[in-house]
């Protein structure tokens, strides 16, 4: 089964998705996401930005939760902002905290579970006519 991305901003912001330039203060962009109702729930998830074949998601785990395991439509990076993940891929976990950075093929089955709290920047770069 594959994780649900949303493709929404944030809820009370009319910001778009794609412009010729967008910033983000990741710390605000998760604060944001972890002040939602249903954060509680174990996982919350953000597209910042889908420009072209290129996707942005922030997403946040609760301890214990997990994305289940699935395939990504392109290349994607893993840069970790809090907590502890395991990211299982090829076989092999390993280990993931602040400021670690994964990168993972495409067509590579992997999965996420959090060990703590957490909170990650996904970039999806999708393959071409994906």
């Amino acid at each position: 089964m594959e994780p649900t991305v949303t493709d929404r901003p944030h809820p009370g912001t009319e910001r778009p998705l794609e412009a010729p330039v967008l910033s983000f203060r990741l710390a605000d962009e998760l604060a944001r996401l972890k002040g939602e109702s249903d954060w509680t729930a174990g996982r919350r998830t953000i597209t910042l930005a889908k420009q072209g074949s290129l996707r942005l998601v922030l997403i946040a785990l609760r301890a214990g939760a997990a994305l289940e395991e699935h395939v990504a439509p392109g290349v994607i990076s893993v840069h970790v902002l809090e907590g502890a993940i395991r990211f299982t891929a090829e076989g092999r976990a390993q280990p993931l905290g602040p400021g670690d950075l994964l990168t993972l093929l495409p067509g590579r089955t992997h999965r996420v579970d959090a060990e703590r709290d957490s909170a990650f920047l996904l970039t999806i770069a999708h393959e071409a006519g994906a």
